[in-house]
């Protein structure tokens, strides 16, 4: 794995912890190995994969196919129901709020991974929702020109964030 430090880190982090661990997504940049970190961590302590959607947990099932992955949907809509004490949920990039009412009605199940606490755009995401997409009139559309006019950039959420937690 080419960022294995991360998954060195995240392994190390999970081992010395017995509690729900829930990392800030904004912490770390993007394309450095979160989720395929997470996967294997997934993998190699047989607990489930829970991914923001279908698609990706999907892709993450194409890559490891010994994985057990559920997306936010199917495990609200009761796919889940009937887990073992003492199992892990590995979740990747789920809003704070879903966190919480996992944790509400499934008091025994152990949480780690990422989640999000506050939206973070980049000009590329929003360049991609409005062009490929055709997202032009969305409402997704009016908040990214609403954000664009306010000149809000990753770093500038970024920065305050890690000083904070630092």
């Amino acid at each position: 794995m080419i960022y294995s430090i991360n998954y060195k880190n995240l392994n190390d982090l999970f081992n010395k912890t017995t509690k729900d661990q829930l990392l800030f997504n904004p912490i770390f940049s993007r394309k450095c190995g979160k989720t395929s970190s997470l996967a294997e961590l997934s993998i190699e302590n047989d607990g489930y994969y829970i991914g923001m959607n279908r698609e990706i947990c999907k892709i993450v099932k194409r890559q490891y196919p010994e994985i057990k992955t559920l997306s936010v949907r199917q495990f609200t809509n009761g796919y889940a129901e009937g887990l073992e004490i003492g199992k892990t949920l590995f979740v990747d990039e789920i809003d704070i709020e879903v966190i919480n009412e996992i944790k509400k009605y499934n008091p025994h199940l152990r949480i780690f991974g990422f989640v999000n606490n506050l939206k973070v755009y980049s000009f590329r995401t929003i360049l991609f929702s409005e062009q490929y997409l055709g997202e032009n009139e969305s409402l997704n559309s009016k908040r990214n020109k609403k954000f664009m006019e306010n000149k809000i950039y990753e770093e500038d959420i970024l920065y305050p964030f890690l000083e904070h937690i630092g």
